[in-house]
């Protein structure tokens, strides 16, 4: 029988309950419990699956709830396969048309939501194609590992503030490096504003209190989790505490695109434009705060345990720079455009194809919900009017990366 939180749950969200797999969260979740229980915390924690892709901790009365949703968790392995194993732009647009369709639709922006659908469903360009690497399936084991390890860190330093305290040391070290990157004219962490270094390294208090404790549980999540791991481990050999590492880094920025397409959504449904210009800049700028830290811990914080500095340096160069090319460049100047007003200049073909159908009666726009649901394989179900919407009379990918490419000029 559900209760109040699970309850909560499914009034604030679309859920698709027939989907939690716990199997593959038992080690997460017993690991972050005995995190919990190690400073005096009764935990608990339940697995959910919706559309928001967000996990949270619910409080009712003196109890919490941590709440781990696995779509997100199926939504980093979908980023990862696009990092690590695709071999152009398209995919990242195909994945990207996908989130914001159901984004979209949950804010009953069905006209949009049905234009972002089929874009996504109509192109051949399928994650499920790529060939699989070895690497990714231990980058997806550790990106799932910290975002149940951060979620449950936000709830123990709530409940024990004082474990703050402990991360200073180590947060003091962060801000001396990059003031010593800064007096040394150093060209540090890939394409990142050097502003935003410069203005760090002359004066760290400006940073959030909200930011500061995303970087606590940023440190926390990131030492359990390559503690949690062996030194020749039989399953990841020699390398585990490395590919850990190197996960955290991997949930972190797999995480901004994710949060950051959620929100455009959102301001772009409630036509809160100007809002959205300001906020996003600020999320933009934490992640970009908080990865260049995790970044930092990567390199100090497990050494002696992993692959030589210079192997892991060139590792995370390389991730960052496929990051960028073949998933954050497409993301983000989509989210760009569409708060810039350009929506239907991006989508511009299947705007007109599915206005026409639209127009002709051929769908009815007040009962598309479920249309959107299946193309973007939300719900398994076939529909007929899924082949109407599905024919192949719009642009090609290429076409549309040609366009954004167009928009960054």
């Amino acid at each position: 029988m559900k209760d109040s939180f699970d309850k909560y749950i499914d009034a604030t969200r679309r859920t698709l309950s027939s989907n939690i797999a716990p199997i593959h969260y038992k080690e997460h979740i017993k690991l972050a419990l005995i995190s919990a229980r190690t400073v005096g915390i009764k935990l608990d924690i339940r697995l959910c699956y919706t559309s928001e892709r967000r996990s949270e901790a619910v409080r009712h009365g003196h109890k919490d709830v941590v709440f781990i949703d696995q779509y997100l968790g199926q939504t980093l392995s979908n980023l990862a396969r696009i990092v690590h194993e695709s071999t152009s732009t398209a995919f990242a647009l195909n994945y990207t048309a996908k989130m914001f369709a159901e984004h979209l639709r949950a804010h009953g922006k069905l006209r949009e939501a049905l234009v972002c659908a089929r874009v996504h469903s109509q192109d051949d360009t399928k994650l499920r194609h790529l060939p699989k690497k070895g690497r990714r399936g231990a980058s997806i084991f550790f990106q799932e590992r910290f975002l149940v390890l951060h979620e449950t860190y936000h709830f123990i330093l709530k409940e024990k503030p004082l474990l703050r305290h402990s991360v200073n040391e180590v947060i003091e070290d962060y801000f001396d490096f990059l003031r010593r990157s800064r007096a040394e004219n150093q060209e540090i962490f890939g394409d990142d504003d050097p502003k935003i270094l410069n203005m760090l390294a002359a004066d760290p208090d400006k940073l959030s209190i909200g930011l500061i404790n995303e970087m606590v549980c940023d440190f926390f999540a990131f030492s359990v989790c390559v503690n949690s791991v062996s030194h020749g481990s039989k399953i990841l050999g020699r390398d585990g505490k490395y590919l850990a590492a190197i996960g955290c880094l991997e949930a972190l920025k797999s995480s901004q695109v994710v949060n950051v397409i959620r929100d455009t959504a959102r301001y772009y449904s409630r036509n809160e434009i100007d809002e959205a210009s300001s906020n996003l800049q600020d999320v933009m700028h934490d992640y970009q705060v908080r990865g260049r830290f995790m970044n930092w811990l990567c390199n100090t914080e497990p050494r002696g345990v992993m692959r030589s500095d210079q192997s892991l340096v060139e590792d995370i160069d390389s991730y960052l720079e496929n990051y960028h090319d073949k998933l954050g460049v497409v993301a983000f100047t989509i989210c760009e455009a569409i708060l810039d007003g350009k929506f239907e200049d991006i989508f511009s073909a299947d705007v007109e194809f599915v206005d026409g159908l639209l127009s002709s009666d051929q769908v009815d726009l007040n009962n598309s919900s479920e249309v959107i649901d299946v193309m973007t394989n939300w719900l398994p179900q076939e529909r007929p009017l899924i082949e109407k919407l599905q024919k192949n009379e719009g642009e090609s990918s290429s076409k549309y990366i040609k366009r954004l490419r167009q928009m960054l000029k």
